[in-house]
């Protein structure tokens, strides 16, 4: 969105008008292109400013990230923007900040250790129907991503803290696995493949390429 930066993958305004950004989609969109500039393609470094500006702007007082992201606004602390409701987009801007060169360990961390904390309110909307709903307007397809974002921020922690973080996310991972061996966080059998796939990258992490840092453009 060039007026404000960031990407959102709703428009409630109208698509010729510009409307906020989301956090966790801006987030992914970072890493898309960190990849790309990586990969030898060439990549528009102030559409990246922008973005991580935007991920800047989505942090709130008590290190939460609000879902949606206002410009020239602090961010929001209303029940949906706090860290309970909020721990898997923590995990992902976090982690595209400290790849992008504006984040720190020290935050990353943070949002790893308020997953395995507040994992509970993202348990109890696993697999229950409706989307956004209270107390912290967690969907219950968010559930895998936040796993899924958990685990890519670890392998961004000092190698000697990592095995352990694994070891708890991981358990809490195997905790809701079916009986058939599939994960699912959705109320539809169909949404099983989603869910396994999502699961198995999370368990393959640590065997995973490291992930692409944003470097500046080479004169």
């Amino acid at each position: 969105i060039p007026e404000v930066g960031g990407w959102n993958y709703a428009r409630p305004a109208g698509r010729t008008k510009v409307g906020a950004p989301s956090s966790f989609m801006t987030a992914a969109g970072l890493e898309a292109l960190y990849e790309a500039r990586a990969a030898g393609y060439t990549v528009d470094a102030a559409v990246v400013s922008r973005a991580l500006d935007c991920l800047e702007r989505s942090r709130g007082p008590a290190g939460n990230v609000t879902y949606s992201i206002e410009a020239r606004r602090p961010a929001a602390t209303g029940n949906a923007d706090r860290t309970p409701g909020a721990i898997g987009r923590m995990c992902s801007v976090e982690a595209a900040l400290l790849e992008g060169g504006r984040g720190s360990v020290d935050r990353v961390r943070a949002a790893v250790d308020a997953y395995i904390v507040h994992w509970k309110w993202l348990n109890d909307r696993r697999a229950k129907p409706g989307t956004h709903m209270g107390p912290y307007m967690v969907a219950p397809y968010y559930f895998m991503f936040a796993h899924h974002y958990a685990a890519r921020a670890i392998e961004l922690l000092p190698a000697n803290e990592r095995e352990e973080y694994r070891k708890r996310t991981q358990e809490l991972l195997l905790s809701v696995r079916e009986a058939a061996g599939s994960w699912n966080d959705r109320v539809f059998t169909r949404s099983s493949g989603y869910g396994t796939a999502m699961a198995l990258l999370c368990l393959s992490m640590p065997e995973a390429p490291a992930q692409a840092r944003w470097e500046p453009a080479k004169p």
